[in-house]
């Protein structure tokens, strides 16, 4: 199998059996595209953790592309980033973010240098829908400061984003944000 899209049309009952990520992909090694959204992220085990790999690393994923993800929720961002760190030739990573209803900041309880220690050789990056929180630029840092390889940012605000001084603000920080390539260009979109 090279490509697997995996989603739901919403959040099931907490009744339903729990499988972890690593159990899912581990038996496709050739995969190099995978799709998956944050509904589906929500149903599986957090077992992996954070900081671990998965069992098997996945050397042929290239694409890797999630949608309604938020970053509000430590669940999805400890599978995100184990997908990220499992994935040494990730090429393209394509994040379409969902701002649901959020009581606290997920980013918050992550170490920033959890990602340092394992560089990827992401060369594209894409994110959809910024509102400029400090979920995101928590999660772009993270993102940024491990991936010498960057070539390519590409960024799109939220359509709530309307105040150009907002904007602006936005803008100004992400250009301050650190980054492990020196010739990662963003571009807005």
């Amino acid at each position: 199998m090279e490509v697997l899209r995996l989603g739901m049309d919403e959040v099931p009952s907490s009744g339903m059996e729990m499988i972890t990520l690593d159990k899912l992909l581990c038996n496709m090694p050739r995969l190099n595209s995978l799709f998956l959204d944050g509904f589906f992220l929500k149903i599986l085990e957090s077992g992996a953790g954070i900081l671990k790999k998965f069992t098997r690393a996945m050397e042929n994923m290239k694409y890797l592309y999630l949608h309604r993800i938020e970053l509000y929720d430590l669940i999805q961002i400890q599978h995100v980033l184990c997908l990220v760190r499992s994935s040494p030739y990730l090429h393209t990573l394509d994040i379409d973010l969902d701002h649901g209803v959020h009581s606290s900041d997920g980013m918050d309880l992550l170490d920033l240098a959890m990602l340092s220690d394992h560089m990827i050789r992401l060369e594209t990056l894409k994110i959809y829908n910024l509102i400029g929180s400090r979920a995101e630029f928590q999660f772009l840092k993270l993102l940024l400061a491990s991936s010498p390889s960057l070539k390519r940012i590409e960024l799109k605000m939220k359509d709530i984003v309307d105040d150009p001084t907002e904007e602006l603000r936005i803008s100004q920080e992400l250009l301050q944000i650190p980054r492990a390539s020196n010739s990662a260009q963003i571009q807005w979109m």
